[in-house]
């Protein structure tokens, strides 16, 4: 009796997987075919879009080129 019940769960938890996969593809399917149809523009295309970076929040630093190549 309890294999049976494993046995049926088992079956039930693939059958649910399955139906899930199938929706999961034909709704990715629906936004490939909405996406096609609007043209999408980048950021350097759009100046508005991007990060807004405050002046303040810029760091000046100089930095000293090491030579490795020296014997001791």
């Amino acid at each position: 009796m309890l294999i049976r019940f494993i046995v049926w769960s088992i079956i039930f938890y693939f059958f649910f997987k399955l139906i899930k996969n199938v929706i999961k593809y034909f709704a990715d399917e629906q936004k490939l075919n909405t996406s096609k149809r609007y043209e999408f523009t980048t950021q350097q295309n759009n100046p508005t879009s991007g990060y807004k970076v405050k002046k303040e929040d810029i760091i000046d630093a100089e930095f000293e080129e090491l030579d490795n190549n020296k014997k001791k």
